[in-house]
C-alpha cells in the first residue's frame, strides 16, 4: 500500500483518498480523526439505508442515554485494571 504515498501515482492517489484507503492527514492523530469521521458517516450512511430517514430522526430524537450503565462499565474496567496491576506487582504497593 505505500504505492499510494507516492507522488508518481496522482490518479491512484485521488482513488484511495476517495474510497478511504488513505488520507490527507500527517499526525496520527489527525489521521485517527479522520478515520472516525469516514467512520461516523459510514454508519449513518448504513442506517439510513436501513432505517429510513424519517424513523432515523424519530429514533435520535426519542434516544435516551443510560449513564449508570455507562458508570457501571466504567467501574468495572478500573476494577480490573487494579487487580492486574497488584498481580504483576506481586500483591506489593509502593507507598
Amino acid at each position: 500500500m505505500l504505492w499510494f504515498c507516492i507522488p508518481a501515482y496522482p490518479v491512484r492517489r485521488a482513488r484511495a483518498l476517495r474510497t478511504g484507503l488513505a488520507t490527507d492527514a500527517d499526525e496520527r492523530r489527525k489521521v485517527n480523526g479522520e478515520h472516525r469521521l469516514i467512520c461516523l458517516v459510514y454508519n449513518l450512511k448504513r442506517s439510513i439505508n436501513i432505517l429510513g430517514i424519517p424513523e432515523l430522526l424519530e429514533k435520535l430524537r426519542n434516544w435516551q442515554p443510560n449513564y449508570k450503565r455507562i458508570a457501571r462499565l466504567c467501574q468495572k474496567l478500573l476494577r480490573l485494571q487494579l487487580f492486574y496491576a497488584l498481580q504483576n506487582f506481586g500483591g506489593r504497593i509502593a507507598a
